[in-house]
């Protein structure tokens, strides 16, 4: 079975058990704190993903790192993942969650890139315009500096990507000088 097929159904299940105990928010809130957890330390990712390692000390380490940091419910799940040998998801089962959970609340992810960092005014209006094209209840908007844009902004709403940066204005104004020549 694939990572995504088994992150999918593991997230499923624990979304859906949060739900009926009704402790969903609290749920997300815990999974955010293992997402970051994950993304912010490389060398977690690696122990849960070798081999060598034994189940006892994975646990271990994950218990000395999430207890009294995460509910009970979320403790428990990650120890039914570690006892099935599935450790290697725990990233992705946190990702595939959160997707569930803004899917459920209707919440959509943007990702706004600029040359220079942004005023807060200047951001809300940005998360106004992708609320608007997204037509979601709400966004979660992230932010990123890349100064190889030149000017402009790249904004990425779900699936969908608006490029209004001078870098792509400038490779689609060479593209059309060349198919001229």
């Amino acid at each position: 079975m694939s990572d995504i097929q088994v992150a999918s159904r593991y997230a499923k299940s624990i979304f859906e058990l949060a739900s009926e105990k009704g402790v969903l928010e609290a749920t997300a809130a815990d999974f955010k704190l293992i997402q970051q957890v994950c993304s912010q330390n490389r060398d977690f990712v690696v122990m849960l993903e070798n081999p060598i390692i034994g189940i006892d000390k994975k646990w271990g380490i994950i218990k000395s790192i999430f207890e009294g940091k995460i509910s009970e419910l979320a403790m428990t799940f990650l120890n039914v993942v570690t006892s099935k040998n599935r450790e290697e998801h725990i990233q992705s089962i946190s990702a595939a969650f959160e997707e569930q959970y803004n899917e459920a609340n209707g919440v959509v992810k943007a990702q706004l890139t600029t040359t220079v960092a942004l005023e807060a005014s200047q951001l809300t209006q940005f998360e106004a315009f992708a609320l608007k094209e997204s037509k979601a209840k709400s966004v979660q908007l992230e932010t990123a500096v890349d100064d190889a844009l030149i000017g402009g902004y790249i904004l990425r709403i779900g699936d969908q990507l608006i490029d209004n940066s001078v870098k792509s204005r400038l490779a689609k104004l060479r593209q059309s000088l060349l198919a001229k020549v």
